[in-house]
């Protein structure tokens, strides 16, 4: 993930307090963990998902349906230079 594993661990500690997610040892290796994504960490996701879909089009209502399609284009091609999946 290009992220430095205290800030991953702070992500897991929060998204566990929150209810989103279960840490479950793995029984081949006990130094690891699972995270395991619980129903509430799924309603979260679909949440989450829906406001970033509303804000998108917040953001790019004053574009023209070509101009979204060009700025994706473009926001596509940088994520990929710096090595970001985009699906």
């Amino acid at each position: 993930m290009r992220v430095a594993p205290s800030l991953v661990v702070q992500l897991a500690d929060h998204l566990e307090a929150l209810g989103a997610i279960e840490r479950v040892r793995d029984p081949a290796d006990r130094r690891r963990q699972r995270l395991t994504l619980t129903e509430g960490g799924s309603r979260l996701l679909g949440a989450a998902g829906g406001l970033a879909e509303a804000l998108d089009e917040e953001l790019t209502a004053p574009l023209t349906p070509e101009d979204r399609a060009a700025l994706s284009r473009i926001l596509e091609r940088l994520a990929a230079r710096a090595g970001i999946p985009t699906e």
